[in-house]
Parts: C-alpha cells; sequence; structure tokens
C-alpha cells in the first residue's frame, strides 16, 4: 500500500517493520543509560562514626552520590539523617552539639535510650521510614536468639536507638516486642541487606569497630576510660561467626579509615574531628579506585 513503509530484515532474516525496529534500537539505548543505583553500608563505630562524615564528604566532593544506605549503630544514625536529606557538613555539626552536650550530660552505665531517641527526633521530626527522601536501612540484633534484625519500618528515630544500643552501656529497646541491641554483633557493615534489595554498587564503611583489638585500648576521656574498665568485662554476647563477612562479601569497595588509636567511646571534640579529617583523607585517596569500580557496573 502506498505510503506504508517497508518491512526490513534482521540478521536472522526475520522480516520486522522499520518503524518497530527503532523503537527497540532507542529502547536499548534508554537501558544502557538507565541511572544504576548507588549504596552506602555505614558500619558501627560510636564515636568513630564521626569518620563516616569525613568519607562521605569527601566522596561527594569528587561526584559521588549515593541512592540508598544502610547502617549499624552509628552508622544507622549518620544514614538515616542523610536519608532525611541532612547535608553532611550539617550532620556534622549536629554530632557535635549532641557528643559535647547531651552526651557528657548522660553518660553513665545501663543508660536508657529514651533521652538518645528525643536528641535524634530533635533533627528527625518523628519522620517514618516510609516518608525519607532515600530508601534507608538500620540494622539491630535480637537481644534474646542473637540473630540479625532488619529494620525498615515504623519510628526511624526509634529504630535507630535499637541499632546503637551496645551493652552494657545502654538497655535494650523493645521494637515489636523483641528486645534489641547493637547490630554490631550479626552485622557490622551491613551491606547485604543492600544488596538483596536491588543495590547496583554498595560502598561498605567499616569503622574498625568490631576488633578485639579494641578492648585493649583505652579512651583519651577520663570519665569514658572509666566507663570502659568498668563495663567491657561484663558484655557475655557472643557475636555471630559470619558478622562481619556477610558484609564485606556484598560489597562492590570497602573504606576502612586508620582509626587504630581511638574507641567508640573517643568523644572529645578533638578526636572527633581527627577521626572526621582521617575519613576524609582516605576517601580522596580511594576516590579514584571507587569510580573506576562504579563504571564497571554500566
Amino acid at each position: 500500500m502506498e505510503g506504508t513503509p517497508a518491512s526490513v530484515k534482521t540478521g536472522e532474516g526475520t522480516a520486522v517493520h522499520p518503524i518497530r525496529a527503532l523503537k527497540k534500537i532507542f529502547s536499548r539505548r534508554r537501558r544502557k543509560k538507565q541511572k544504576k543505583i548507588l549504596a552506602v553500608a555505614l558500619g558501627c563505630g560510636g564515636a568513630k562514626g564521626m569518620a563516616h562524615l569525613g568519607v562521605l564528604q569527601a566522596l561527594e566532593e569528587e561526584g559521588i552520590f549515593f541512592d540508598w544506605y544502610a547502617g549499624t549503630s552509628i552508622g544507622s544514625v549518620v544514614g538515616a539523617l542523610k536519608a532525611y536529606g541532612y547535608a553532611t557538613d550539617e550532620i556534622k555539626d549536629a554530632v557535635l552539639n549532641i557528643c559535647l552536650k547531651q552526651y557528657a550530660r548522660y553518660l553513665r552505665p545501663y543508660m536508657d535510650m529514651g533521652f538518645v531517641e528525643d536528641v535524634l527526633n530533635g533533627y528527625l521530626h518523628d519522620i517514618d521510614f516510609k516518608r525519607l527522601k532515600a530508601p534507608f536501612y538500620a540494622w539491630a540484633t535480637d537481644k534474646e536468639t542473637v540473630e540479625g534484625v532488619l529494620l525498615d519500618s515504623g519510628s526511624v528515630a526509634h529504630a535507630c536507638t535499637a541499632s546503637c544500643a551496645i551493652p552494657p552501656y545502654f538497655h535494650s529497646v523493645n521494637v515489636s516486642g523483641r528486645e534489641l541491641i547493637d547490630g554490631v554483633y550479626t552485622n557490622p557493615v551491613p551491606a547485604d541487606v543492600l544488596r538483596v534489595r536491588g543495590a547496583d554498587f554498595v560502598l561498605g564503611v567499616d569503622l574498625n569497630a568490631a576488633l578485639p583489638s579494641d578492648r585493649n585500648k583505652k579512651p583519651h576521656n577520663m570519665l569514658t576510660r572509666v566507663l570502659s574498665d568498668t563495663l567491657d568485662s561484663t558484655v557475655k554476647i557472643t557475636p555471630r561467626p559470619d558478622a562481619l563477612s556477610r558484609g564485606y562479601e556484598a560489597c562492590n569497595a570497602v573504606i576502612r579509615p586508620p582509626l587504630d588509636i581511638f574507641t567508640p567511646l573517643d568523644a572529645a571534640e578533638n578526636s572527633l574531628l581527627e577521626m572526621y579529617d582521617i575519613g576524609y583523607r582516605t576517601a580522596k585517596q580511594q576516590a579514584a579506585f571507587i569510580k573506576r569500580k562504579i563504571r564497571e557496573i554500566y
């Protein structure tokens, strides 16, 4: 019929309408250019979490931004604030304020996590997971069974307090009838959570928080040194054998700032700022490698 485009043959000899053939070509090109999901798993570490902010700041300066976040303990706090929409430098100011004012005021053995949740809600405004600007997952541990627990619904601040409840410094936190404690015992760098949900690239940030060698080091601050001496020996929970390996195996790359001279209780301002700088420098040094790993997924 006049005006009707002629059919064309593919390499297999099958006749295909030319317009449909062009649509297939453009469709393939769009799929190839489709944005990949970049995710980051932020590990536990107490005060060492300041290094997370240095890492994120350095990578953002290099043009590397993340779509999804997962975190354990202090990593969950940083991840939640990023998923809420805070800029990294805003979180840095918030952490300094929390540590210098709230931390010093309330620090004592077997603390209830209520005040922590109140502080977090001062920044998160009682937000629910489904209202965050970016997907976020927190990881905790069931106190009775020592099984890992994924937290991805309900109050974000409440989930973060459960993820941060390291015994014997803090009481466990009840979530849906389960007594939960710090996720360090089951998944200190929860990269596998992001991988299972479909992230194309997962960066892990490990702050060395789970290393036994930390127990042989003492915090720089006198109050936290006393707490460390009196409480460390009372922890009876044994981490799961695959706690660290499960996260590492799910990562495309891992950043591990050298924080060996610090402990999770080093909350003095000079220590926090030094840990931030270490995280920043480490990420800058590895930025080219991470960019190369990201290019590999396209």
